[in-house]
């Protein structure tokens, strides 16, 4: 596992600025249809949320899809691995911002959870809400972990957390990698490993292209493995990504906001 040490690692190595090097691809303004978009990742695979703790640290943080499933939720509260916990724990303020009405009730009457609102990110007529109270606070980060492969309505839940930020604002989203090696393996055996609720893989570039086309700017690529349980396969996927980080499990992208 990543040390918080380690982490920071990630800001020092990591000097190549996607938008400066692809930016006008990213924007549409030049079509190559077989260009090779070269990995600009940070030389370093981290462990997800020791690295968003590390990020969230004394930060104002707006964490958007804060809540996981209803099933799942107590038991990571447990193990402490909730990551909503775990940055509200670490950052100077976090507000959760999530659909999930049922494990809204869940957090707020087990777990004493109330720093989290119930919101409709992508929906058509968000603007017309009373946003007063999350649009008056400078946010630092706002944090989009393992969401963007549940969604459908991209465009606009992108240009909606436009609204959210302010000039000096990051942020931070994480999604599958499409390339995990377990998903080569997994192919040849004949079948796909997936959350059923996921509707997307990511790529580097696909989730670059994304933020570019919904007022963003790509910044910083890192590739995170998950911990899991010493499985053959999981063993198999680590000695992958010895060989080439575009191996491992998920994406984390840093954006910041056209000007």
């Amino acid at each position: 596992m990543m040390r918080l040490w380690e982490a920071g690692k990630v800001e020092m190595q990591s000097k190549k600025d996607i938008y400066l090097t692809y930016g006008d691809f990213l924007c549409g303004n030049k079509l190559d249809m077989g260009k090779r978009f070269h990995d600009l990742s940070a030389p370093i695979v981290v462990d997800r949320i020791e690295y968003l703790r590390y990020r969230c640290a004394g930060k104002k943080v707006l964490h958007i899809g804060c809540l996981d499933h209803p099933e799942i939720i107590v038991q990571r509260e447990k193990d402490g691995t909730w990551l909503h916990r775990v940055i509200s724990n670490v950052s100077e303020r976090c507000l959760g911002i999530d659909i999930n009405s049922v494990a809204y009730e869940l957090v707020q009457k087990e777990l004493s959870v109330k720093n989290i609102q119930l919101l409709d990110l992508s929906s058509v007529d968000f603007v017309d809400k009373d946003l007063s109270c999350i649009t008056e606070i400078e946010w630092d980060l706002i944090l989009c972990p393992e969401m963007l492969e549940h969604i459908t309505n991209h465009q606009q839940f992108l240009k909606n957390l436009c609204g959210l930020c302010g000039r000096n604002t990051t942020l931070i989203i994480t999604v599958p990698n499409a390339f995990q090696f377990a998903n080569f393996i997994n192919t040849l055996r004949g079948f796909e490993t997936i959350n059923s609720d996921h509707k997307y893989w990511f790529t580097f570039y696909t989730l670059s292209r994304l933020l570019a086309d919904n007022g963003w700017e790509p910044r910083q690529l890192t590739y995170y493995n998950d911990t899991k349980e010493k499985h053959w396969l999981d063993c198999l996927s680590r000695l992958a990504t010895r060989f080439s980080r575009a191996f491992s499990n998920g994406l984390i992208m840093e954006a910041t906001r056209f000007d």
